[in-house]
């Protein structure tokens, strides 16, 4: 392991020195270019012809001696300039870290330091530094937390006790809360304490638990042929789907579809493809044409980790044809048979975004404040629609996503772990954790009732023989 991280600081440190010597060769080029161009170096360098050529023989008859001392001077001038920017840049690099490192800095200094560093060629030793700095500054802030928990909660006062208690829960990291607030905010008098439950940690569990597991139920549904199986079954409208998967090489467009990769998240690789002359990225809703270009950027996808793997599928377009765009998106955060929230995205011209919460009150929730629109939101028969699925399905969490159009609301695909989920004001953050943990409880309770789940089952089952049977080959195999 620490061989492989050497490999890969060695390599960091190499490409970056590389790059920082092109970018100094490309300045001295176009400032160069600059003097070349302007009238005054044309006009001196007519007049200092005459000059020059003197120059020129003068230095066939200067002595060796003044030749080399001249020389000297040259390689010290240029030796003196090294210097003075190697120390700038140390100053520069160092002056960031102290950005990266104090408690009042702006998002746009943070940005740029972050930017000033990742150039550097030994930028990851950098961040070491700048890593451990933070971890001894947790450390000194727990030990002092922890202090005031020892002397607070031998307190007789009980109000007290539980406003000091209040204010440590939200300074602490969730793993290094004492058992002692836990104690007390277990107590019905110490109600006040607010809740330590947070949706983005509870992702990130979720997600340790993937990584352990090789099929979890939430994984399973995120295939989207899975996905299209259970709403055939629960008669849910979706959209076509091609029946075979393309690479790049054997892509063959079709108008009126949208392209999508197997694997990938955030509309990442996802293409609108109205016909030839009229394609559409999802992602930043930028407009292009012609397959070959489509077939380009299919390739940067894959090239830069858009996509995880060359492998793509045509989908249907679902399309508003009394407004004469695109569906718009409602996606459905769902807690077992619940709604926390729903965010609805408008895609063209420009992309837009509208939250709301369960009965249609429109919300704030921290992300894409700068990009809201008014919306028209959903009805409660499509809000009901998605509950009774959410409840079909034996996880605590689940996105639900779907399409809109004036006349039909169409199955889009379901989405374990939602982009960006840290992004959540602190608020949003805490009511969806909750609903997770509540979620969670009275999954176990149905099931321990004896609820079967009997739709997802089916699919569960004929995954995991599939899984045993290619397990077994390999077995074989070997």
């Amino acid at each position: 392991m620490e061989s492989k991280e050497k490999q890969i600081r060695d390599r960091v440190k190499k490409e970056n020195t590389l790059a920082q010597l092109q970018e100094e060769n490309s300045q001295i080029k176009k400032k160069n270019d600059v003097i070349k161009r302007s009238p005054v170096w044309k006009i001196g360098n007519k007049f200092l012809e005459p000059f020059v050529r003197f120059k020129k023989l003068y230095g066939r008859i200067m002595p060796q001696n003044r030749k080399s001392k001249l020389k000297a001077l040259e390689q010290s001038n240029y030796d003196l300039e090294c210097q003075i920017n190697k120390l700038m840049s140390e100053i520069r690099v160092k002056e960031a870290q102290v950005i990266l490192l104090s408690n009042d800095q702006s998002t746009e200094d943070l940005n740029k330091a972050i930017k000033l560093l990742s150039k550097e060629p030994n930028s990851l030793e950098i961040i070491d530094t700048i890593v451990n700095g933070c971890k001894m500054k947790s450390k000194s802030a727990k030990r002092t937390l922890d202090t005031i928990v020892n002397r607070f909660h031998l307190l007789k006062d009980i109000e007290q006790r539980n406003v000091v208690f209040n204010k440590l829960i939200d300074a602490y990291d969730i793993r290094e809360i004492p058992e002692k607030i836990v104690r007390y905010s277990e107590e019905a008098i110490a109600s006040e304490i607010n809740s330590v439950a947070s949706f983005k940690t509870s992702l990130v569990l979720r997600s340790t638990i993937r990584k352990k597991q090789r099929l979890t139920h939430d994984h399973i549904l995120d295939d989207k042929s899975l996905a299209y199986q259970l709403m055939d079954v629960l008669d849910v409208r979706r959209p076509f789907r091609s029946t075979e998967t393309f690479t790049t090489k054997t892509f063959s467009p079709e108008n009126e579809r949208v392209l999508k990769p197997v694997n990938s998240a955030g509309s990442r690789g996802v293409y609108i493809i109205y016909d030839e002359t009229n394609i559409q990225r999802v992602k930043d809703t930028s407009i292009f044409q012609g397959y070959d270009e489509l077939k380009l950027k299919m390739k940067e996808d894959v090239q830069k980790g858009f996509v995880q793997n060359d492998e793509w599928f045509l989908e249907e377009f679902i399309y508003d044809r009394e407004r004469h765009k695109p569906a718009k998106d409602l996606k459905f955060y769902c807690f077992y048979g619940r709604v926390g929230l729903v965010l609805e995205i408008e895609r063209f011209p420009n992309i837009k975004y509208c939250w709301w919460d369960s009965s249609g009150c429109k919300v704030h929730t921290g992300k894409y404040e700068d990009q809201l629109f008014a919306g028209e939101g959903f009805t409660k028969d499509e809000i009901e629609l998605v509950k009774k699925l959410s409840a079909e399905l034996p996880v605590p969490f689940m996105r639900i996503d779907f399409l809109k159009t004036s006349t039909e609301f169409v199955f889009g695909e379901f989405t374990p772990k939602p982009g960006n989920y840290n992004e959540f004001n602190e608020k949003t953050d805490q009511l969806l954790g909750e609903m997770y943990l509540e979620a969670e409880y009275k999954l176990i309770d149905d099931l321990i009732k004896g609820k079967e789940f009997s739709h997802f089952k089916e699919i569960y089952q004929k995954v995991t023989a599939f899984q045993a049977d290619i397990e077994s080959h390999s077995k074989e195999d070997m």
